[in-house]
């Protein structure tokens, strides 16, 4: 037969067990206030990097916006910029005009100055000025005669028109059909 014997009462245990939830509850709002206060310090650091990587960036963009406007033409040179992105795209649209140069620079006399030259749809127009008729004529006669070794010719329908004066020198206008050999690039 075994005897128990209650050395503490019930209340007493009771009590002690109470202790020890307010303990275990006391440890728990400690550790979850230290958790918590861990994370408003890493978020301020976190906000405080932030902000100063910020001004650093913007420190960094306003020094730099102030050399390019330090440059003296700034804006010639990013039209120049622009004009150079487009090179590519013209330069796969060129015309081949070895036969027409080819005939200037055998045919012009000294004295006629070009002022406009336009290519579209197989259409030539060659604008000029020259001191006389006889060197604008030359010119033309020079495309109607220009032809490739199998007497197949560059300029058809070779038309000098719009000849005028203008104070002593004859304005004229030469338009042409440009045929294939023209434009080959030869």
């Amino acid at each position: 037969m075994s005897i128990k014997i209650n050395l503490l009462p019930d209340v007493r245990q009771e009590k002690l067990q109470e202790k020890q939830r307010r303990q275990l509850a006391a440890t728990i709002a400690i550790a979850t206030g230290v958790v918590g206060l861990a994370l408003i310090v890493v978020g301020f650091v976190i906000v405080q990097g932030q902000n100063l990587r910020i001004a650093l960036l913007t420190r960094s963009i306003r020094d730099k916006k102030q050399q390019v406007a330090s440059f003296q033409d700034v804006g010639t040179i990013l039209s120049l910029q622009g004009r150079v992105a487009a090179l590519p795209q013209l330069y796969s649209q060129r015309t081949y005009m070895t036969e027409l140069t080819s005939i200037l620079s055998t045919h012009e006399p000294s004295d006629v100055a070009f002022t406009n030259l336009t290519i579209a749809s197989q259409q030539l127009t060659l604008s000029a000025e020259a001191k006389s008729y006889l060197a604008a004529a030359r010119i033309a006669k020079a495309m109607e005669a220009a032809a490739s070794s199998d007497q197949t010719k560059f300029f058809s329908n070779v038309q000098l028109s719009s000849v005028t004066l203008n104070n002593g020198k004859v304005a004229y206008t030469i338009t042409a059909t440009i045929n294939s050999g023209a434009t080959d690039g030869k």
